[in-house]
């Protein structure tokens, strides 16, 4: 009984991988999300503030605060070499679009740019940027970027 059950188990594999694998539908391109979209992030030395920015071409937009589909744009400061953050992020407000047969959405169009407040400490200043970025019809996966301001004395 056990041999029947590999044999069969045997022949489902070589069925079913023999069937022609899912290839991309020629009427929608492809799109490779990170070269459509670039981060910078500085530390403002003078109000103790750090800014990242998303440069976006103008085929995607990202997510905002107050989404219920897509991952809102997040920034999280790392609490090491003595920087924490001081409140929460300063976030752009979303535009509010709506298209037919799904709840309205709150996206971030032609690039933004998130402000926090830190209290500074010594050596590097690390921090997480979660962001999802679309276009109409296609969504990349949501993605954690690492950055690291180096500050200088």
């Amino acid at each position: 009984m056990y041999q029947n059950f590999i044999l069969t188990l045997m022949f489902l594999f070589f069925l079913f991988s023999s069937c022609k694998k899912n290839e991309p539908d020629a009427t929608s391109p492809v799109v490779d999300f990170k070269n459509h979209y670039h981060l910078s992030s500085r530390f403002i030395e003078q109000t103790s503030t750090v800014m990242v920015t998303v440069t976006m071409d103008k085929m995607l937009h990202a997510y905002a605060e107050g989404e219920k589909i897509g991952r809102p744009a997040r920034l999280v400061i790392l609490e090491e070499n003595g920087w924490a953050k001081v409140s929460a992020p300063i976030m752009p407000p979303g535009i509010r679009r709506t298209a037919a047969g799904l709840p309205d959405s709150v996206i971030l169009e032609n690039g933004f740019s998130i402000e926090q407040k830190v209290k500074a400490g010594q050596g590097p200043l690390s921090m997480t940027l979660y962001l999802q970025v679309c276009t109409d019809n296609a969504c990349d996966q949501p993605r954690e970027h690492k950055l690291t301001i180096h500050k200088d004395h």
